[in-house]
């Protein structure tokens, strides 16, 4: 993710909408948030951002699973409330993929 608040949208992404969601990644849909940082300055391009989120999911599906679920409607909208910009972009851990081949060598 990677955000940048409407006026007064942060504490309404806090608030209402990361307070649910977050459990939903953690508990329900067994994810974890890998980081939740502040950009401090941009050192090449012109988008600012105030916030970017990277969470891992066991897989695509799983994600899928939690945006369809009740709980996540109930509150999506809180984020579209919040946000001015909302990239949201999902990638392969080729990391992994590549540890994982190197141990079964």
């Amino acid at each position: 993710n990677l955000l940048k608040f409407k006026p007064g949208g942060e504490e309404i992404y806090l608030e209402k909408y990361a307070k649910v969601v977050v459990p939903l990644i953690k508990g329900t849909h067994n994810g974890e948030v890998i980081c939740h940082f502040k950009p401090e300055q941009v050192l090449i391009g012109e988008e600012v951002y105030d916030r970017v989120i990277l969470v891992m999911y066991p897989s695509c599906n799983v994600f899928t699973d939690m945006l369809q679920s009740d709980e996540y409607q109930a509150v999506s909208g809180h984020r579209a409330e919040a946000i001015s910009i909302g990239h949201l972009y999902g990638f392969s851990n080729e990391a992994a993929e590549l540890k994982e081949l190197q141990q079964k060598r």
